[in-house]
């Protein structure tokens, strides 16, 4: 109460009045700002909150595409995995086959070439034998 003025023509006791009002309205702009504030607060929080929700969503889009796109990139991988394999196995196969054939031929070769060998070692020794059977009747006489 020390800003209570004596010499002014307005009474003390309204200067009192005056002030307190004074105060209340400086409490009450104050209580106003903070209740703004407050307000704001809550607006940002909201707007964190929805904003969060977006990220979430588009989170949870981006991660359902990003799983269909590497599910397709497996399919299409295993696909030519699966196609590259029959592929190395026909392949195989057919080498196998032709070496085998191959393999079959040349035993056969081998064994008429054996054949032969044995038929011409046959013959020889059967022309040998004649001849030496011609021979000997003529040395006998």
């Amino acid at each position: 109460m020390a800003q209570i003025d004596d010499k002014s023509e307005i009474p003390p006791k309204v200067q009192m009045i005056v002030k307190a009002l004074q105060q209340k309205l400086q409490q009450a702009e104050q209580q106003m700002q903070q209740m703004g504030m407050i307000l704001k607060s809550r607006s940002d929080v909201e707007a964190v909150k929805s904003h969060t929700t977006l990220l979430r969503e588009r989170m949870v889009q981006d991660g359902d595409a990003k799983e269909r796109e590497i599910t397709a990139q497996q399919k299409r991988h295993d696909t030519e995995t699966f196609a590259l394999t029959a592929q190395n196995v026909a392949e195989i196969n057919g080498l196998v086959k032709l070496l085998t054939s191959k393999t079959e031929h040349g035993h056969r070769l081998r064994e008429m070439v054996q054949q032969f060998q044995h038929d011409a070692a046959l013959q020889d020794k059967q022309l040998e034998a004649k001849s030496n059977q011609d021979e000997a009747p003529e040395t006998v006489q």
